[in-house]
């Protein structure tokens, strides 16, 4: 299951899936949190969580997420030294 976490201005640690997106609104947490979070990965696999997040960016991505990324003007990393977007 794919997941990413980020901690609360309480000090908690959210996990949020994919398959349970609902984990926001149980927890009475804005869509701001989402809006202000980043995520980063190289798989078109994680495209469901980097859609959600108000920073994605694709680090040395495969072929897929490099171009859903440039299609969409997210950040794409290659952390050799090449930078686009």
């Amino acid at each position: 299951m794919l997941w990413w976490q980020t901690h609360c201005r309480a000090g908690h640690t959210l996990l949020l899936t994919t398959a349970n997106n609902s984990v926001i609104d149980a927890q009475g947490l804005s869509s701001r949190l989402l809006d202000a979070a980043w995520f980063y990965s190289d798989s078109i696999n994680d495209l469901p969580l980097l859609s959600s997040v108000g920073h994605p960016v694709a680090v040395n991505p495969d072929a897929l997420l490099q171009r859903h990324a440039l299609a969409n003007g997210w950040r794409v990393i290659d952390v050799l030294g090449d930078v686009a977007a």
